[in-house]
This record gives structure tokens, C-alpha cells and sequence, in this order.
């Protein structure tokens, strides 16, 4: 059943505004969908205080969302740029982001560089449409709308008013590529998020996926104030957005001293935004995870991988588990073992069969990540 709350979290980003905070720097819109995820963040936060939340945080098991690309064509250089391969790359650099694979993230202030964290979430194109029939995942419609407003979010969404129906919202991720109005890149709702044909290449896709999953810019819903925040506990408060390239500590009218703002962070929109938080991250999960829409999506095997860079696979064949100072595992690869925090532990090359790893770990919840060219394995270590 599609979901009628339409919240759109705009994502205005002049195209060559590059200073920060200026009478002419991006801002928000009030819509349904920022409801929505401030109900999410607090059924999430209640979620939290009943549960072990540091043993679920650590959520080992590949969650999968199946993704269409509705290109509609209403500019001439929309089928130009937005081609097959391109859109396979947004999908690769989606899943390298969600992974935190990116090779920016050593330009993580050290400051914040244990609370970047990889989540379990990838993306694949669906393989089967609505009906059951073989689709490339990607749907090409024209179109002789103007470019898009956010606020004409129910016209993209809409085949008879010049964009295109979407597929239904339990089984699919919809992403359309258009042109969109001059200074907006791109902006997401409850199941579905729009990018414009000039922003492929960068991270405009990974943010919009944030708020897809319930995240909020790191400023919250309302900009220039102090008194509002986007929910998550390790995300420092922020004044408002940051654009340009700015240097660390980057200190605003909320956050004044110590580490100053994480203007780094996928929800901010400085050009080095490079990470998700150990919270986003759990928030993100969350959502997939108990929302009854997500989870009828991501249950089902609906992927091709034709194209697409596989960053999770099935989990670790590894025992005993529970360890206590060893156990063996059958893979080859790049061994990672985090703890609880995030914090790399421990490290090192496995080569096939029956391999110990001494670890030596005090007591506690761990997460093994093998990377195997380029495929990435993941499995919860419970160390006694």
C-alpha cells in the first residue's frame, strides 16, 4: 500500500554556492515526510531504552533493498547523461558509501573517525517488475513536464501529469532521475527520492537515501536555531547547513567549543561529506528493519547483478561461536574485527580452510568483516 505521507526533505543545493551560511545558502521546506521520520526517530529512541540496543546495534545480516530507476525525460540532456552505466555507478557508489568503503574517510577529522560506521544495508536493481516479468531495473518515460519543484513531488510520482507511476512501495526503492528547477539537486519521501540529471556523480543519491530511511539533515527541521536537532546522540548540534569545503574545527552558534560541527557528515552538504554515524547508521537499520513496508522489500530475493558490485554476501563460516580466545574460520581475505564502538581490534590476512585467528578479546559483542575482492562478509562474534 503506498504510503501517503509525503514528507519531502529537500536537499537545495545551489550548484555553485560554495560559501557557507549566507542569505543565499540552501534551506528546508516543511512537508509530511519530516513528521514522519521525527515519529520513526522517537519510536526508535523508546526502542532503544527497552531493548539490549549495543547487541542489536551490531546487525550482522545483509539487509538488501531492491531498487528501479524511473528516468523521465523531460530535458533533452536527461537520456544523455542518465545512461545505463551511469546509473549503475550511482547504485556501486551507494553500496560503497552505506558500506563506508569510500576512500575519503581518512579525511575524517580523527576527532570523529570512531563514530563513522558501516551499515549492513546494500542496493541491487530489481530483477522482476510489479507483475513478475524480467526488468533491467531501470524504466525510461518521456515526458513534456518543466523541470520538477519539490513541492510537484505528486506530478513525478504521476504518469498522467508528466512523470511516472511508481512501483509499488512494499517491494521497491524508487529513484527518479529528471531535471529538477534550478538549485535543487535533489529530495527524497518515504519510499522514493528524485535526483537530478546533473548530480550522477556525487553523493546527492547517498543523501537522499539517508532521509528515505528516516534520517533528518544533521541541523534537524528547522535551520537557525539551537533548540532543534535531527534526534541522533552522536551528531553534534548544528546551526545550519554547511556548504563549501571547510576546515576542521568548524565551530557555529550551537556548537562552540570542542570538536565543533561534523560538517563531514552524508546529511550535512559540505563537498567532503564522506560518513554516516554509529546512530544514523542504527536509525537506517531500524527503519528497514520494523517498518512493515521495508521489511516486506528487503525479505524478498528481487536482485540482478549484472553490472552491479556486490558489497555484502552471506555471512562467515566461523566457529566456535561463542569464542574465547580463538576460533576458525574458512574464507579468504581481508579480516577486520570490530568492537561495539566501531573501533578496528584487530586485523588480518585469512587464506582458505580451517585458519585460526587468535584474538584475544576481552568479553563482549564483535563484528568480523571479511572483504574478498570485492565482496564484503560480515558475521557478529560473541566473545566469552
Amino acid at each position: 500500500m503506498r504510503i501517503q505521507l509525503f514528507f519531502i526533505a529537500f536537499f537545495l543545493f545551489p550548484v555553485l554556492h560554495l560559501s557557507a551560511q549566507s542569505s543565499n545558502e540552501p534551506q528546508c521546506v516543511s512537508t509530511e515526510t519530516e513528521q514522519w521520520n521525527r515519529e520513526n526517530q522517537a519510536a526508535f529512541q523508546q526502542f532503544k531504552n527497552s531493548l539490549n540496543y549495543p547487541a542489536w546495534r551490531m546487525n550482522t545480516t545483509p539487509i538488501i533493498v531492491p531498487v528501479v530507476f524511473h528516468v523521465v525525460n523531460n530535458d533533452i540532456y536527461v537520456s544523455q547523461v542518465a545512461t545505463d552505466a551511469a546509473l549503475l555507478a550511482m547504485i556501486n557508489r551507494l553500496n560503497i558509501y552505506f558500506a563506508k568503503q569510500n576512500a575519503d574517510t581518512s579525511t575524517i577529522p580523527v576527532a570523529f573517525q570512531l563514530l563513522a560506521a558501516a551499515s549492513s544495508i546494500s542496493f541491487c536493481l530489481a530483477a522482476t517488475d510489479p507483475v513478475g516479468n524480467s526488468t533491467t531495473g531501470i524504466v525510461r518515460v518521456p515526458s513534456s513536464h518543466g523541470p520538477f519543484y519539490p513541492t510537484q513531488d505528486n506530478e513525478l510520482t504521476s504518469t498522467a501529469l508528466g512523470g511516472d507511476d511508481p512501483w509499488p512501495y512494499i517491494q521497491y526503492v524508487n529513484i527518479y532521475i529528471c531535471a529538477l528547477d534550478p538549485g535543487h539537486l535533489g529530495f527524497a519521501s518515504h519510499g522514493h527520492a528524485a535526483v537530478s540529471y546533473i548530480a550522477l556523480s556525487g553523493t546527492t543519491l547517498t543523501h537522499e537515501m539517508g532521509h528515505v530511511f528516516g534520517l533528518s539533515h544533521t541541523w534537524g527541521f528547522t535551520p537557525y536555531t539551537c533548540s532543534d536537532d535531527d534526534g541522533i546522540a552522536d551528531t553534534p548540534k548544528e546551526y545550519g547547513s554547511t556548504t563549501g569545503t571547510p576546515t576542521y574545527p568548524l565551530y557555529d552558534a550551537c556548537t562552540t567549543t570542542g570538536d565543533g560541527i561534523m560538517y563531514m557528515n552524508l546529511m550535512d552538504y559540505a563537498q567532503q561529506r564522506t560518513m554516516f554515524t554509529i546512530e544514523q547508521v542504527a536509525l537506517m537499520e531500524y527503519t528497514l528493519t520494523t517498518n512493515s513496508d521495508y521489511i516486506a522489500m528487503t525479505s524478498t530475493n528481487n536482485c540482478q547483478t549484472v553490472g552491479v558490485e556486490s558489497v555484502f554476501s552471506s555471512s562467515i563460516p566461523l566457529y566456535p561461536n561463542p569464542a574465547h580466545e580463538n576460533f576458525t574460520i574458512n574464507i579468504t581475505g581481508e579480516l577486520k574485527i570490530y568492537d561495539m564502538t566501531g573501533r578496528l581490534v584487530k586485523e588480518q590476512t585469512v587464506n582458505g580452510k580451517q585458519e585460526t585467528v587468535n584474538c584475544k578479546l576481552n568479553a563482549g559483542i564483535y563484528c568480523v568483516k571479511v572483504t574478498a575482492g570485492t565482496k564484503q562478509f560480515t558475521q557478529k562474534l560473541v566473545i566469552e
